[in-house]
């Protein structure tokens, strides 16, 4: 038997840690533009990307499900500061964008707020299904 210590283990587990906290990020870096998009249950979106305004800074948007007038409407954004007569984003890491935008949801959408459809789009109505696969 062999003992594993945390350190050990932190490193062995590395690869798969989540970054940030609850959403799960993926990277969708366009040509010149990094973005890091994670897609909610609900057809909610959280995004972050570099600011334009600031640049080195990263800043997040949250965006609603899709509509017919509206293909991802904004709910919210990371907060703009007013600098020497300019706007300006915080000065936030990927990282921190991250985090601020997945704390930012919880504030506008809390547990148990009716944020509509929760489809996750998987049809369970067949369970023999997906007990075959076990």
């Amino acid at each position: 038997m062999r003992i594993i210590r945390a350190r050990q283990m932190v490193e062995m587990l590395s690869p798969w840690r989540k970054t940030a906290g609850w959403a799960d990020w993926q990277n969708d870096d366009s040509p010149g533009f990094p973005i890091d998009k994670a897609h909610l249950e609900n057809g909610h979106r959280l995004s972050v990307g570099q600011s334009f305004l600031t640049p080195g800074a990263w800043g997040y948007n949250i965006y609603g499900p899709a509509t017919e007038e509206n293909e991802w409407p904004q709910v919210a954004e990371s907060p703009v500061h007013n600098v020497n007569g300019k706007e300006r984003h915080e000065n936030l890491t990927r990282e921190q964008a991250r985090d601020a935008a997945e704390k930012h949801y919880e504030k506008l959408f809390p547990i148990g707020t009716d944020t509509g459809s929760h489809d996750s789009g998987v049809d369970y109505s067949d369970l023999s299904k997906f007990m075959g696969e076990l």
